[in-house]
């Protein structure tokens, strides 16, 4: 695996544990509102 395909692969899974984090804290607010 080239270091250039090993960088772009850490930074989707960032990007991904991101998406995850931003979807958990919207559920969260969304529960606390109701």
């Amino acid at each position: 695996m080239s270091a250039e395909s090993k960088t772009k692969a850490t930074h989707q899974l960032n990007d991904f544990k991101v998406d995850l984090s931003v979807g958990d804290f919207e559920m969260m607010t969304h529960l606390i509102r109701v």
